[in-house]
């Protein structure tokens, strides 16, 4: 992946503007705090497995980083989504 790929969001509004425009990219580096008060990376998570169990967007091929200095926060991401992207690659 080359930079000229990167897209940099800095809020739940704008990476959902940004994924339903474009559609689920390869690879997506989290933050789980965005801003006091503001909607978490968590939430944009959740938001994105509601998007693929919709059909809106597929997450089958995805990878991801969560690079959030919020311990509880960042687990619960990795938790999310490494759940969520297992199942839907090796369902049982």
């Amino acid at each position: 992946m080359g930079f000229s790929n990167v897209v940099i969001v800095r809020s739940v509004a704008d990476a959902k503007e940004v994924m339903t425009r474009r559609g689920a990219p390869q690879f997506i580096s989290f933050d789980h705090d965005l801003g006091k008060g503001k909607p978490t990376g968590y939430d944009f998570a959740k938001w994105l497995v509601e998007q693929h169990l919709d059909g809106a967007i597929d997450l089958s091929g995805l990878s991801f980083y969560v690079h959030s200095q919020n311990p509880v926060g960042a687990e619960n991401i990795r938790m999310l989504l490494g759940q969520f992207i297992e199942s839907i690659t090796n369902p049982s």
